[in-house]
């Protein structure tokens, strides 16, 4: 390769890196780590209507940040669709009912959310949230397994999953979903509790 060659690939890679130092930061990745404000600032900042997975996303971000009323508003944004027997008005139905303290009728509409669409994501996650509301912790693992099984790159849907089978002291279970969940979210700010409750487990 001579001293042109180089060049031009020199600076092609420059260029590369560039480009990627400019790609903005998902708002799933500033969830992942805590970055909550940041997570709902990148979906706000976009332009046209956002998809129902960011206003979830955006939902669940509020509630991190302890604004329930801020969480609804999104919510109800899922749950005034046209036809409301969709899988995302049920699941946007359960959300708000989780936020009023209702676990038994947030499973209600999540299990009608899973009935329309078994093989997505966020019914099933939602349903987990709702048991796991309830502390119904076996069918909470079985539908965040479910949720981690559809998407495995899902950090939360693992370390969600790791708390209810803690729950049911089924400690390779947990083991496994904290493994992925820490591997998924190194930042994430349940980070610390999960590598401290490993650690007591491992030392056993």
């Amino acid at each position: 390769m001579n001293r042109f060659h180089v060049v031009v690939l020199t600076a092609v890679l420059s260029a590369s890196l560039v480009v990627r130092a400019q790609q903005p930061i998902s708002p799933q990745a500033h969830f992942d780590a805590g970055r909550f404000e940041d997570a709902i600032n990148a979906i706000t900042s976009q332009t046209g209507d956002p998809s129902p997975e960011l206003i979830f996303l955006a939902g669940r971000s509020h509630l991190h940040l302890s604004r329930p009323d801020e969480a609804r508003a999104q919510f109800a944004r899922l749950s005034t669709g046209v036809d409301p027997a969709t899988a995302w008005s049920l699941v946007g139905e359960s959300a708000i009912a989780l936020i009023d303290a209702n676990p038994g009728l947030a499973i209600e509409k999540a299990t009608q959310a899973v009935a329309v669409a078994p093989d997505q994501f966020h019914p099933n996650y939602q349903l987990g949230l709702a048991q796991s509301a309830a502390e119904q912790w076996e069918p909470a693992a079985a539908a965040f397994e479910k949720a981690s099984g559809i998407d495995p790159a899902s950090a939360y849907a693992h370390y969600f999953a790791g708390l209810a089978y803690s729950r049911l002291r089924q400690i390779d279970r947990m083991a496994t979903h904290f493994e992925y969940f820490l591997k998924l979210a190194p930042n994430a700010p349940e980070q610390p509790a999960v590598m401290a409750l490993m650690r007591s487990v491992r030392g056993r």
